[in-house]
């Protein structure tokens, strides 16, 4: 869908917004859709280069070969249709670091769909009355959210015989 969403960008965009413009609308449908970023980077990269190199195909088809025949020679490819392939995987690789970018802010802000931010380790619960236990190091901190005091990693973070590693 999103790469439906992004070929139709790119091409009714394409007349109206700068050369850019699909990485702008790949970054947007990033944020709105929930995906991985691999996902995101795909179908960021399906639409526009769809959209381009089809275009480009059209106009090259129009003009019987001349320009992109002409324009492989400048550039010492061995035939037009590297062009349109190079215009395609130019306009993927926009909208697909265009779309994993969106894919990022939306991880950034929205973690977890729990909500929980990734805060603390969310082994230790916390106590019913938001009080922790007398020496209680899993759940000192602020109550009934998981997040441990300072200084908790340390201790937690000591010898199995219970030594300190700091002390010597």
């Amino acid at each position: 869908m999103a790469a439906l969403i992004l070929f139709a960008a790119a091409l009714g965009g394409g007349f109206l917004f700068p050369w850019w413009w699909p990485a702008v609308a790949a970054y947007a449908v990033g944020c709105w859709l929930p995906r991985k970023g691999s996902t995101a980077f795909l179908s960021g990269f399906a639409g526009p280069a769809a959209a381009w190199a089809g275009l480009a195909a059209w106009y090259d088809i129009g003009n019987h070969q001349i320009l992109s025949g002409r324009m492989a020679v400048l550039f010492h490819l061995p035939a037009g249709w590297c062009l349109i392939l190079a215009t395609g995987i130019l306009a993927g690789l926009m909208g697909g670091l265009g779309a994993w970018a969106g894919q990022a802010l939306r991880a950034y802000v929205r973690p977890h769909a729990s909500g929980t931010a990734g805060t603390g380790s969310g082994t230790a619960a916390a106590p019913a009355a938001g009080n922790p236990a007398p020496g209680d190091t899993a759940t000192a901190g602020v109550a009934g959210t998981g997040i441990a005091a300072a200084g908790t990693a340390a201790i937690d973070m000591a010898d199995p015989d219970g030594k300190d590693p700091l002390d010597a």
